[in-house]
């Protein structure tokens, strides 16, 4: 159970923690001589009710409050239970009051208790005036007060019995998600090393585990560590977390805000799409790409408020709300769900503050209507209704794999969200999608469709390039999932492949002369390029004939089959494709990556007829591009397609 004070300036709040747990946050000299808080101080007591396991402990965050140290403030309230809202009775509620509660609302907190410190400095009226005032200040949250003096000790045993019994509801922690913290020290001890420590926002760690730190994109381990200021062998979400690290990490490379993950593709990025509100208090309208200073956990930088909604230009006014995209020349690293505050430029004030949708937001295309239905779906708190909502509404397919990298999940929730009733998911160059099965069938009756028509249409032609293909249905069907949906359909037999033609199953071409017409002066000069098989710009220069002259010979001759289509400016002997092929084959078996580098080593032709070969390979389905390298579908495609 964590807990943050908020308040005023010298209304009592670290004396208070002081009397509940004994312990004096004010830990710092200049703390000490200034008589105020500077940075956050942290104190644990054990529950009460909580008698055979001492594990189970409070833990007070004992915030700064005076307005020059509102950004150590901010960077405090990440991930806390209970804000205890502490004002003074001498004073009342005060603008640094006013605006810690609006911090603490704004990051997502509900759960409040309401303390009235310095009862001896006033008569009894005073105190309950001042209680009304609170009472007040907090009449959308229904909490408990409680009045206490730090001198005499007045009401801190009724208080301390709250806190430590009442059935207090836990904020909900992301503990099946990765690990995440925003550090907020970072310091060196003799004989231990290097030490950092902040609040786990979500996720497990345990002694030994590897973490990445961003955005430096360095690769540590805990050595060791604590939680609640006690030794222990593993963390979770919502603790004061102090991790030994060790690593090629020096304790000067590490800046506060940076960020803890075992995710090895957390997102770090430069913009991202938020709902952001602007408190109804605030001095002033907010212009669209107006610069303001973004506070996200620990992390503090600069930034420009894009309003994606249209309706909401020119200014965005008090008291409203509004999609936004945030955009820093800095990277940072958030998830969706992270709340956030911002601050005007010269961070004299606090604008308003809002929740994470996508830190995978897009640089064009903010306002489309796609865009701001796939947001609408985002705004759920729970992933498995978000991804319900996109197959709703979202007709194409929708990248998995960067929607887990915004949630921040694991595999194994990745792997639930596929499973999910009415979806279908797919993998394309290494990127996981899901699409709903009835928009894929649609999609797959549609390019079914595109085929017959061609066939009907072309009676003479064999079947339709991929290119020209996708090209007509570029309209209706995504290149990803065009891709899919091909490779399913030949797999499936619904479709298959010729020459690098798609074609129905069974479909026979109109018969043409056997021998097209000066097929038999192009033959030769195939044979004897051999491997190197001749551009089109190298038969007209060879032949002395016109592009055109050259071309329909060709189209004929591929439609008889007797010469194949890599491109538009190369074709091939299909016996020469065949023996491309067989060289793929023979690197699969020898264990070999099929990559430029390798095939072009054991082929000896040059790199652009070798990048030529393989994405014709890859247009007919023999192989598949994963990242710099291939993959093989079908082994024994070659010898169907080559040798008829």
């Amino acid at each position: 159970m964590i807990i943050a004070t908020a308040g005023h300036v010298d209304h009592g709040k670290t004396s208070l923690i002081k009397q509940l747990t004994g312990i004096d946050t004010d830990r710092l000299e200049e703390e000490k001589r200034r008589g105020l808080s500077i940075n956050l101080g942290f104190a644990y007591l054990p529950l009460a009710t909580d008698s055979q396991n001492n594990d189970t402990r409070l833990g007070f965050i004992d915030v700064p409050g005076h307005s020059r140290f509102i950004n150590t403030m901010i960077s405090g309230v990440s991930g806390i239970d209970l804000g205890m809202l502490v004002v003074a009775a001498d004073d009342g509620p005060m603008p640094q009051t006013i605006e810690h509660l609006n911090v603490l609302r704004l990051l997502g907190l509900k759960h409040f208790v309401a303390v009235v410190s310095k009862i001896d400095r006033v008569p009894a009226t005073r105190v309950k005036e001042v209680g009304a005032q609170v009472r007040d200040l907090l009449k959308s949250q229904q909490c408990d007060l409680f009045t206490v003096s730090n001198t005499t000790g007045e009401g801190i045993s009724e208080l301390l019995n709250y806190l430590q019994n009442h059935p207090l509801q836990h904020n909900a922690r992301n503990l099946d998600c990765h690990f995440r913290m925003s550090i907020d020290r970072a310091f060196s001890l003799k004989g231990i090393g290097l030490v950092v420590t902040g609040t786990v926002a979500a996720g497990k760690i345990n002694v030994g585990d590897e973490l990445q730190l961003l955005p430096l994109g360095k690769t540590l381990r805990v050595r060791s560590l604590r939680v609640q200021d006690k030794d222990a062998q593993s963390g979770q979400a919502g603790q004061r977390c102090a991790l030994n690290i060790t690593g090629n990490i020096e304790r000067q490379q590490i800046s506060r805000g940076d960020v803890l993950t075992t995710a090895i593709d957390a997102p770090l990025v430069h913009r991202c799409d938020a709902r952001f509100r602007l408190l109804t208090d605030a001095p002033f309208a907010v212009k669209h790409l107006s610069p303001v200073k973004l506070h996200i956990a620990a992390k503090h930088i600069e930034a420009r408020l894009y309003i994606i909604d249209e309706a909401a230009r020119p200014r965005l006014q008090p008291g409203t709300e509004a999609l936004v995209q945030l955009m820093s020349p800095l990277p940072f690293s958030c998830c969706h769900g992270d709340r956030f505050l911002l601050r005007d430029h010269s961070e004299t004030v606090t604008l308003g503050g809002g929740v994470i949708l996508d830190p995978l937001a897009p640089r064009a295309g903010k306002s489309r209507e796609q865009r701001l239905t796939y947001l609408a779906a985002m705004s759920h708190d729970d992933a498995e209704q978000s991804i319900k909502q996109l197959l709703e509404t979202q007709e194409f397919e929708i990248n998995l794999s960067d929607f887990s990298r915004s949630w921040n999940l694991r595999d194994q929730e990745t792997q639930a969200l596929k499973n999910l009733d009415g979806a279908k998911h797919f993998i394309q160059e290494s990127i996981c999608y899901i699409i709903a099965k009835e928009h894929w069938q649609v999609a797959e009756k549609t390019l079914l469709k595109a085929v017959q028509q061609l066939h009907l249409k072309h009676p003479e032609k064999t079947g339709l390039p991929l290119s020209a293909l996708l090209e007509q249905l570029q309209n209706v069907i995504t290149s990803t999932l065009f891709q899919a949906i091909l490779s399913e359909a030949i797999q499936k037999g619904l479709l298959k492949m010729v020459g690098g033609l798609v074609q129905t199953p069974g479909y026979k071409a109109k018969e043409e002369e056997a021998d097209p017409p000066h097929w038999k002066t192009l033959k030769p000069i195939f044979e004897k390029q051999a491997a190197q098989m001749p551009l089109v710009s190298e038969l007209m220069k060879v032949t002395a004939w016109s592009k055109p002259k050259v071309m329909d010979t060709l189209n004929r001759a591929q439609r008889q089959g007797l010469v194949l289509k890599l491109n538009e400016k190369r074709y091939g002997l299909p016996h020469q494709l065949l023996d491309y092929a067989q060289k793929v084959l023979v690197l699969d078996a020898r264990g070999e990556a099929i990559n430029v580098g390798n095939y072009k080593n054991i082929t000896g032709v040059g790199r652009n007829l070798i990048i030529e070969v393989l994405e014709y390979f890859d247009s007919i389905r023999f192989t598949l591009r994963d990242g710099s390298s291939r993959r093989i579908i079908d082994t024994t495609l070659p010898e169907k397609e080559f040798t008829r």
